[in-house]
């Protein structure tokens, strides 16, 4: 009884301790995204490099998982929003998907680097896109 009395003190302050250590990129605040590295693919094809504009996937956009929206950033307008149908945490990586129109998109953000990957599926194609995050000040 001696022991628990003094393991549950010591396991309460480590708990603690580990919330201090939040990942940036857990989803708990907006953050700000750049695609770097796209790739277009057809079924029979190689898949070809592209860049965002040629694929129209925005080259900036805000993450918001406490608003579940995806907004695209920087092109002067209000831009497009994408709903957030699904979060999850899986290893290490914030996991984002949702529907917009007659495609699908899946995006796994690196929660304590980052580091970006995302798919945007539709009918027999894909777009395939790395990029990084930063919180937004």
């Amino acid at each position: 009884m001696k022991a628990l009395s003094l393991l549950l003190p010591a396991g309460i302050a480590m708990v603690a301790a580990f919330d201090c250590m939040a990942a940036d990129f857990d989803g708990s605040r907006p953050f700000l995204c750049a695609t770097a590295d796209v790739s277009s693919c057809v079924p029979g094809q190689n898949c070809d490099r592209e860049s965002a504009q040629t694929v129209n996937v925005p080259p900036f956009f805000v993450v918001d998982v406490a608003k579940k929206l995806v907004s695209e950033k920087g092109n002067g307008s209000a831009g497009r929003a994408s709903k957030i149908d699904r979060v999850e945490h899986q290893s290490g990586l914030l996991m984002l998907s949702g529907i917009e129109g007659a495609q699908g998109w899946t995006a796994s953000v690196g929660e304590q680097n980052g580091k970006l990957s995302y798919a945007v599926i539709g009918d027999r194609m894909a777009v395939v896109a790395f990029g990084s995050c930063l919180i937004e000040p």
